[in-house]
């Protein structure tokens, strides 16, 4: 007697339709991002920046062009490389569960590109694919000297974020901000104040004038934090583009019958985080003494 070959009955779309995310990717708190085409290669853009004194004066009848500001251009250069799983089922095995492998499979390739952006996907010798989030040589992101603080009174804790975000403001506007945190900061600021019965994240979050929003980094990025250090890394994200070419999914599935198996692709693609203006990215590292 014959056995019966099962070949799965699930579409590529139903089931990248039906797949519902539990790890949530730290990428998506980009609300400017931009879909390229899905095509190996790399791009160079082209950026116009100002150098010099910015504050504007009187133009007189004398003056023929406002000589205090100069115009110079530079070059970021996005590469777009994919990277892909191929995934087989015995023809002869059951294989109703694909939902439940392209669930796991996603889960892990959204946490892999999660990673690459974070840190920019640095090569073993340390250069950098594309400019990430902390991983980055992009000349408008500022990364200040690392800190020490005495200890964690919420009043030390008030005062280096305060210090932080005006930096912030200062350099980059005052456009709404959100704070990455990352390392014991992270754990702190869950913690009750001492005496009150208040979260550190609420009294910091009520400490400024404009929207601040503070984003716990997941777990699984802070192991490529400097030991021992948190990070406080203030974003102004109106003036930041994530470049993408494709996000996470399941892109064919198919039935090898001369070998008798099913087979899933699925695949990502690289990313790069263009900082778009001088401090819109304000890299910090500090060690609570």
């Amino acid at each position: 007697m014959a056995t019966d070959k099962i070949i799965s009955k699930e579409t590529v779309e139903t089931l990248n339709n039906n797949y519902t995310p539990v790890y949530k990717q730290l990428l998506s708190i980009f609300n400017k991002q931009i879909n390229y085409d899905e095509y190996v290669g790399s791009m160079t853009f082209l950026e116009s920046k100002t150098i010099g004194d910015l504050t504007a004066r009187r133009i007189t009848t004398q003056d023929t062009e406002a000589k205090h500001i100069a115009v110079g251009q530079g070059k970021k250069v996005y590469v777009k490389d994919f990277y892909g799983v191929n995934y087989q089922v015995s023809g002869y095995q059951e294989n109703s569960d694909a939902a439940n492998i392209t669930s796991r499979v996603l889960e892990s390739l959204s946490k892999q590109q999660d990673e690459f952006v974070f840190t920019g996907n640095p090569s073993a010798s340390g250069v950098l694919e594309n400019n990430g989030i902390i991983g980055t040589t992009d000349p408008n992101v500022i990364k200040n000297p690392d800190l020490i603080l005495s200890n964690v009174n919420i009043d030390t804790v008030i005062d280096f974020f305060v210090t932080l975000v005006n930096q912030s403001e200062t350099i980059a506007g005052n456009s709404e901000k959100t704070i990455l945190i990352g390392g014991p900061l992270k754990r702190l600021l869950s913690k009750v104040v001492p005496s009150t019965s208040t979260l550190y994240k609420t009294i910091i979050g009520q400490a400024f004038n404009i929207p601040v929003n503070l984003v716990a980094i997941p777990s699984n990025l802070e192991q490529f934090l400097p030991a021992e250090k948190s990070l406080a890394q203030v974003l102004t994200l109106d003036n930041i583009i994530l470049r993408h070419s494709a996000m996470p999914r399941l892109k064919s599935s198919g039935y090898n019958a001369e070998n008798d198996y099913t087979w899933y692709k699925f695949f990502f693609g690289a990313a790069m985080v263009d900082v778009e203006q001088l401090g819109a990215s304000i890299i910090q590292y500090v060690a609570i003494a």
